[in-house]
């Protein structure tokens, strides 16, 4: 592959000097590509590379999502007080660029992609954009802590529960006005499933929903606090304070797993049979079953806060604007289109 790439530069009835140019590219790319390969080899989960947010260190991200070809992040200050909202995007996880939003947005915790629609959430209301770079505001008056898309809607929770078909009209779900917050929601199997904060002594609490209006509550006897949830694999996985792992096929019951942490795990996803957990401190799991996890070096101490699949990798986010890039499954994949455009630019 390497010996087609340089001859196709050399063919080129151009000056030397151009010519020496694009040699010179072609080789840098080429050698990336081999190291790519070379640190994917043994096992992908056991490489993450820290990359640059170019936000301020006083800001968080805390939710990221893939979906029409970018990651979406939100964040903002710490959640306590709050402070100016932040977007960014990415189309690989490495290079990130800040979007404008409206000026009155505060902190995002959340954010889901459905439908060709990106929707993030908050501690002001919610916003809606197409494409990641344009973003409108709706519902005023309120602020929610996780927002998730399935069964054509977004259900964006709290301490109530809306849901939205367009991510501009909401309406107030009839089960609204819970006892305890909701933390995180999934969709998966033909329901809902939200983690709420808890407020019942020795159970962890949950709300279930097929159809984003009617909840009902459930409970674990783990006794600890969920923080987030996520769906794949037939599984509902539920991770949360102390190293919480729990998983159910339907909602409703709920197994509890060996994380062998006892780091708060804050964010999960899922993605061809691989679970990744991240935390506090940087804490970083992986498991290809959910009931076996596997601990990793993150290469960061700081709290990792959310996780999301696309383009090839998982990309971690967390505190002080870090961003964490895992070796991507296939390298070769935005690398060599790169190396082909060059071969066939025109001097």
């Amino acid at each position: 592959m390497a010996l087609t790439l340089l001859k196709s530069v050399h063919r080129s009835p151009n000056n030397l000097r151009k010519t020496r140019v694009r040699t010179v590219l072609l080789t840098s790319i080429l050698g990336a590509m081999i190291s790519a390969q070379w640190c994917c080899a043994a096992d992908s989960m056991d490489t993450w590379t820290l990359r640059s947010s170019s936000l301020p260190a006083t800001t968080w991200l805390y939710g990221i999502t893939y979906g029409n070809g970018q990651f979406v992040a939100v964040g903002g200050p710490a959640q306590i007080g709050g402070g100016a909202g932040v977007i960014i995007t990415s189309p690989d996880g490495s290079i990130w660029f800040p979007q404008t939003i409206p000026n009155d947005t505060r902190t995002l915790l959340d954010v889901a992609f459905g439908d060709g629609l990106y929707v993030a959430v908050g501690n002001s209301r919610p916003l809606a954009s197409p494409d990641g770079e344009s973003w409108t505001a709706s519902l005023s008056g309120t602020s929610f802590s996780t927002v998730t898309y399935g069964n054509g809607m977004f259900v964006a929770a709290g301490g109530y529960i809306y849901i939205s078909t367009n991510g501009s009209i909401w309406k107030l779900s009839s089960s609204a006005g819970f006892e305890t917050y909701l933390t995180s929601a999934a969709y998966g199997n033909g329901q809902f499933v939200a983690a709420a904060s808890g407020m019942y002594p020795g159970l962890s609490t949950f709300y279930f929903s097929t159809n984003g209006v009617v909840w009902k509550p459930r409970f674990s006897g783990a006794g600890v606090k969920p923080f987030a949830v996520s769906y794949g694999n037939g599984l509902f996985v539920a991770v949360g304070a102390g190293g919480l792992i729990l998983t159910s096929s339907d909602g409703v019951s709920w197994t509890q797993r060996n994380s062998g942490t006892s780091s708060n795990l804050l964010g999960v996803a899922y993605v061809n049979t691989v679970f990744v957990a991240v935390g506090s401190g940087g804490t970083l799991l992986t498991s290809s079953d959910s009931a076996n996890w596997t601990l990793r070096a993150s290469g960061t101490t700081n709290d990792l806060t959310a996780v999301a699949y696309g383009n090839g990798h998982f990309v971690a986010v967390g505190a002080n604007g870090t961003i964490l890039v895992q070796c991507p499954l296939n390298p070769f994949k935005n690398t060599r289109r790169e190396s082909i455009n060059l071969s066939r630019n025109k001097a």
